[in-house]
């Protein structure tokens, strides 16, 4: 279904409204425009790729007028940055998650897509010639097609198991990309990288015939005798 293009401009316009009426200085004003233009232009952008249609549009925009007026709400009332910052990252969370309660499956699989290649893209930004090497290089997006590619091709997946199994991948590709954005030391999180793996391959055995589990299993153990085996080496 075909957005009307006068409707999703009159919803752009109202988000837009409604955000600056949270902001009483020039200063604050201007952050608020910006907030708002850069939510309005992430409309825009979803609009067009993820097909979405009146109804997806209206919701959507009410999501982002309403986590706007909370950010407002949060910014006046914490006492110092860091307490701040955490109120901020917990409302983005919801914000996503409300946002991704109105999409269909396939859109929420283009959407998570998007999220990764921005991530991906301002990860790059910072972090250089530094980049990582290996298994963990590109950006979430990346190592999720790769992931998929490999267990497609050994484990003689279907196209529908292919298709579960790249969301799967991309979804726990995004959330490990997070926490490690989030991590202020190098080993910090280590236990909540092995839950989110954990959780990962348990959800891809659940796509998985019998046979099938079997040799992703043999797959593992092979890849972790390799592991050890460098280990030694080393040692």
């Amino acid at each position: 279904m075909k957005v009307n293009p006068k409707f999703f401009a009159l919803c752009l316009m109202a988000f837009v409204s409604i955000s600056l009426t949270f902001a009483q200085t020039g200063k604050e004003k201007g952050k608020f425009r910006d907030s708002a233009e850069r939510s309005a232009k992430q409309l825009e952008k979803m609009t067009a790729e993820l097909a979405l249609t009146e109804t997806q549009v209206a919701q959507i925009s009410a999501i982002n007028t309403a986590y706007a007026a909370q950010m407002e709400a949060a910014k006046e009332a914490a006492t110092d940055k860091e307490s701040q910052r955490a109120t901020f990252k917990t409302l983005r969370v919801e914000k996503t998650a409300a946002v991704k309660g109105v999409l269909d499956s396939e859109q929420l699989a283009k959407f998570e897509a998007m999220k990764s290649e921005g991530k991906g893209k301002r990860g790059e930004g910072r972090k250089g010639k530094r980049g990582a090497s290996g298994k963990n290089a590109g950006t979430p997006e990346e190592r999720a097609q790769k992931q998929t590619e490999r267990l497609t091709e050994q484990l003689a997946l279907s196209e529908a198991q292919a298709t579960e199994v790249a969301a799967i991948n991309l979804d726990y590709a995004a959330k490990m990309n997070a926490l490690k954005e989030a991590s202020t030391e190098r080993g910090a999180n280590r236990e909540a990288f092995k839950t989110l793996r954990t959780e990962q391959q348990t959800a891809i055995k659940a796509v998985l015939t019998a046979d099938q589990v079997t040799a992703y299993e043999a797959m593992k153990s092979d890849r972790k005798g390799k592991g050890r085996k460098k280990g030694n080496r080393r040692g």
